[in-house]
């Protein structure tokens, strides 16, 4: 039996919300990876006050570790700042799994 599961990262300064993510990644019984599968990111995003103090980077390492990849995720091209920290975490483009205009999709194996 193949199930999803999702897991909703999220950072918190001083009781106020920072940032989330959505982890989610085809698992088998009891929760063991099922191979091949992926894990996808979505939905991740920070406050405007928390940007540029590490936080969206903790979340990426905090998604990636013990990851089953290839991990994927996808980001508007004019998310630059938000496509450079994808390239720091080892994130490649890769050919398009979603038909939006000037959304790219990303892969980290």
């Amino acid at each position: 039996m193949t199930r999803v599961t999702a897991h909703m990262l999220e950072h918190r300064v001083a009781d106020r919300r920072a940032s989330r993510m959505a982890i989610s990644a085809s698992r088998g019984r009891g929760g063991r990876p099922v191979s091949p599968t992926a894990t996808d990111i979505s939905r991740l995003w920070t406050t405007p006050r928390a940007r540029g103090h590490g936080v969206g980077a903790t979340l990426v390492a905090a998604a990636v570790d013990g990851a089953v990849p290839p991990v994927r995720l996808s980001v508007w091209d004019w998310r630059e700042p938000a496509t450079r920290l994808y390239r720091r975490f080892g994130f490649e483009p890769v050919p398009s799994w979603d038909d939006r205009a000037r959304l790219v999709c990303l892969e980290r194996r």
